[in-house]
């Protein structure tokens, strides 16, 4: 009888465990056993990114005509507004126009503008070819300052998909900026000597301040610059004698330098000469914004001698009575 009641026992206790086995949870299986497989959907999407086809910079005399002269024209003293115009082709036709952008750089030189113009679609804009504008009519045009570096700059454009592959080209898209010879004289204008006397040496006039208008760069060519400041002068004739400009006072009996403390000082100027163009070579003019008068310069005057002349104003002008007379002085860039 015991023996029975052992293995009866023996049994209900086999069935008991038989059924929590079954019944454990999933990760006790897990423990226990080991984990199961899982099941797990795999997809992929293709998309292919956008291209630009053509860049045009559009910033000559006649703006928005896009006739390929990748070229732009400087304003003096003042932006100018750059046109650009490009082509994108997306063959899912998902392009998203709020990417378009646009941007000029050029090593050394401020990125114009600093960060990437947004740019405008105008035709297409339901294809999958379109075209961007970044330029006047939409208040999206790049602009460029007068003192931006000549020379060759890099335009890039980006375009993006609804998807965020993008597309951008710079190193294809390039254009030449001119260079801009502009000045204006701040003070010292006209140059005057004062009363000077027959034989009298080293009279300075007051120091001929100049602004640099543009993005023509006055300092020595071997340390970047584009050349010199050059004074083209003129013998100085009497007003009041025959038309002959005789007697006169003549341009070479004058120099200039940069020397604004005594321009008369020995070997310090660079002779003039009647209907010649000077270079005055010590003399900087550098380009700049303005701040801080970086793009001013100095040209001092000394009449050296005064030859024997009788009492008279001498002078150079447009308007001077004497018909043999060349004309003003002129200061300007070489």
């Amino acid at each position: 009888m015991d023996y029975k009641i052992k293995v009866i026992y023996s049994i209900a206790l086999l069935a008991i465990f038989i059924f929590l086995v079954s019944s454990v949870s999933a990760d006790l299986k897990d423990i226990l056993l080991g984990p199961s497989p899982q099941p797990t959907d795999v997809s992929v999407q293709v998309n292919s990114a956008p291209t630009v086809t053509s860049i045009i910079v559009d910033g000559d005399g006649s703006p928005l005509d896009y006739d390929g002269v990748q070229n732009v024209l400087l304003l003096a003293a003042t932006t100018k507004s750059v046109n650009v115009k490009f082509d994108a082709n997306d063959i899912d036709d998902n392009l998203n126009d709020a990417t378009a952008t646009a941007q000029f750089t050029r090593a050394g030189e401020t990125n114009r503008p600093a960060v990437p113009q947004t740019c405008v679609c105008i035709t297409g804009c339901a294809t999958d070819t379109r075209t961007y504008e970044c330029a006047t009519p939409s208040a999206n045009a790049i602009g460029m300052e007068w003192y931006d570096d000549d020379g060759s700059w890099t335009v890039t454009v980006g375009i993006s998909d609804t998807l965020g592959s993008s597309a951008s080209v710079g190193t294809t898209g390039t254009f030449s900026v001119d260079l801009l010879s502009d000045i204006t004289f701040i003070s010292g204008s006209p140059i005057g000597f004062g009363v000077v006397s027959p034989g009298g040496t080293d009279y300075a006039s007051l120091d001929l301040e100049i602004r640099n208008d543009g993005n023509y760069d006055a300092t020595p060519i071997s340390d970047g610059g584009n050349g010199d400041v050059q004074v083209t002068a003129f013998d100085l004739c009497d007003e009041t004698a025959p038309f002959d400009c005789t007697p006169s006072l003549p341009a070479s009996n004058f120099d200039a330098s940069d020397d604004s403390v005594n321009p008369c000082d020995i070997g310090d100027g660079t002779a003039l000469a009647d209907t010649i163009t000077t270079d005055i070579t010590d003399v900087n003019l550098p380009r700049g914004d303005g701040t801080g008068g970086n793009n001013i310069g100095f040209v001092s005057f000394c009449l050296e001698t005064v030859p024997a002349l009788q009492s008279d104003i001498y002078s150079a002008k447009a308007s001077h009575p004497d018909n043999n007379q060349g004309g003003p002085w002129t200061i300007g860039l070489e």
